[in-house]
Order: structure tokens, then C-alpha cells, then sequence
């Protein structure tokens, strides 16, 4: 097993996902530890995030987002194609996600931070970075929130991006700490 890049409690507390650097995440459930379940990949995956009731258990990959019913680890449908998805989270109050990673039209990806709903088709809002204005291209670490209002980013430099959650709209940004 390669080594652990994540992981992540469900809501209940009692099971996990560990998100591991070759191309697969493990479901743990701690009360029956040799029930834990598989979930493969074609390509690495850089994040998961559990749904509010604990239903729903996403993944972000080289290859977009999926969706797993977390109780069976049966895959409900690739969410997101056309980017990879880096960071993810959901929204504390309901179905919203917040995700971060690479936007692409078919011919050009940017660097980007997208709010959208799990049944939904279009982000709701998405703010791209272009990698010219900062030099280089973004590498997502984490993403948070912070009640209704903010949105949080913490790039791969150490850098932060503090977005308004309900429109995208760049509230401040804090550089690398050197």
C-alpha cells in the first residue's frame, strides 16, 4: 500500500477514509476493522470528504470528482470530469461542495476554486487563478469554510486565499510565510 496522503472521519466517528498515493482509498470502519472496503483508481487521488449525514463519501482525483455510497462503496457517478479535483469539502448546512484543483475547457486548465451542488451540473460560482498573475501554477493543500460567509484555501506554498463563500469574489490573500 503506497503511503497515506489523507484521511478523513465520517460523521458518525466511526468509520474513515484513508487516501493513499497509488491510485486507492480504504474505507475503515472501526467497529468491524476486516470489513474495511477498496475504492481503485486509473490515477492518484488527493482528497475525500464525507456528506453532512454520513450517506455520501466523495473522492477527488486526477480525473474529477466521484461519488460512493458510503455504505456500500459503490460508486454513484463520476461528479466532475475534465480536472483534477485537489482539495474538497461540504458544506456544513447542506448538499454544497467546495472544491479546489484544475479547471479545464478541453484546451486550457486553470487553477481554480468551485462551490456546486452534488446533483447539480454547473458550479454555482468558480474563481480561477491565472498562473501568469502569480507566477506559477497553484498547487491545492486544503480547503475550509467558515459558517456562511468564507471560503479558505491553503495552496501547496503556504500561501492562503480568502474567498467569499456565497459569490467566489477574493475577499484577501495572505503570501507564503518565508
Amino acid at each position: 500500500r503506497g503511503r497515506v496522503r489523507s484521511f478523513v472521519f465520517a460523521p458518525d466517528g466511526r468509520r474513515f477514509a484513508a487516501v493513499h498515493d497509488d491510485a486507492v482509498t480504504q474505507v475503515h470502519d472501526l467497529d468491524a476493522p476486516s470489513a474495511s472496503r477498496l475504492l481503485r483508481y486509473e490515477r492518484p487521488v488527493f482528497c475525500a470528504a464525507w456528506s453532512p449525514d454520513g450517506r455520501v463519501l466523495v473522492t477527488g482525483s486526477h480525473d474529477g470528482l466521484h461519488a460512493w455510497d458510503a455504505t456500500t462503496c459503490a460508486e454513484l457517478a463520476p461528479i466532475e470530469r475534465g480536472g483534477a479535483v485537489c482539495a474538497a469539502r461540504f458544506e456544513d448546512d447542506g448538499p454544497g461542495l467546495l472544491l479546489a484543483g484544475w479547471r479545464g475547457d478541453g484546451k486550457k486548465h486553470s487553477t481554480a476554486v468551485w462551490r456546486r451542488a452534488l446533483d447539480a451540473g454547473e458550479p454555482s460560482w468558480c474563481w480561477r487563478v491565472d498562473p501568469l498573475s502569480v507566477g506559477h501554477t497553484l498547487d491545492w493543500a486544503s480547503i475550509a469554510a467558515r459558517g456562511e460567509d468564507r471560503v479558505v484555501v491553503l495552496d501547496c506554498r503556504g500561501g492562503t486565499h480568502t474567498l467569499d463563500a456565497r459569490t467566489g469574489a477574493l475577499r484577501a490573500e495572505t503570501p507564503p510565510l518565508s
